[in-house]
């Protein structure tokens, strides 16, 4: 009985210096985190995907908001160095770990296929955000899907994004159609 006391003394010590080793770890990867929103805001991108890449566990689980936040903004970053390749795959991961705001993370794939040149999947990712929510008041889906379908030539779609948002009750496009005197109502 008396090397059984010890033993269990020891077992206890064990999973409390585990349990107090996975919350360090846990608040170092907020801190990472923190520190990498940092240097985003201030331009910072090289330094800010080192910190968020310490942010980031061995492997990504649903749910991990630490590691989705982590890699939505890594993929930012990517964006502004013009390494649209790499965004993709950041993007990729945040929705893997279950990044929330699927609309941002949607409109930023969007972003990176456009700045590739890669229209068709461009308006995929616009087009999966109107899917989610046909009335969304987010103008820059409108103006991404405009903006492309004129470089394509394709006029008619071009106007239909645009009445589709003043539809939504977009003041900045029912202002649009009233000064091209368009009327959006149907």
């Amino acid at each position: 009985m008396r090397r059984f006391l010890p033993q269990a003394l020891y077992l206890r010590i064990c999973m409390l210096v585990i349990f107090s080793a996975g919350t360090a770890m846990a608040q170092g990867e907020s801190k990472f985190l923190t520190e990498g929103k940092l240097l985003f805001e201030k331009g910072e991108f090289e330094k800010a995907i080192i910190q968020f890449n310490k942010a980031i566990p061995g492997t990504c689980r649903k749910g991990d908001t630490t590691a989705a936040a982590a890699y939505y903004y890594t993929g930012c970053c990517y964006q502004y160095l013009s390494r649209f390749p790499n965004s993709i795959n950041s993007f990729e991961k945040a929705l893997e770990c279950g990044y929330e705001n699927l609309a941002e993370v949607y409109f930023q794939m969007s972003t990176s296929y456009f700045n590739m040149g890669d229209y068709d999947k461009s308006i995929f990712y616009c087009n999966k955000i109107l899917a989610a929510d046909s009335q969304t008041q987010d103008t820059r889906v409108y103006w991404r899907l405009n903006i492309i379908y004129n470089i394509r030539g394709e006029k008619e779609k071009a106007l239909e994004i645009i009445l589709r948002g003043a539809r939504n009750g977009i003041s900045e496009f029912q202002t649009y159609c009233k000064k091209r005197e368009i009327s959006w109502e149907q």
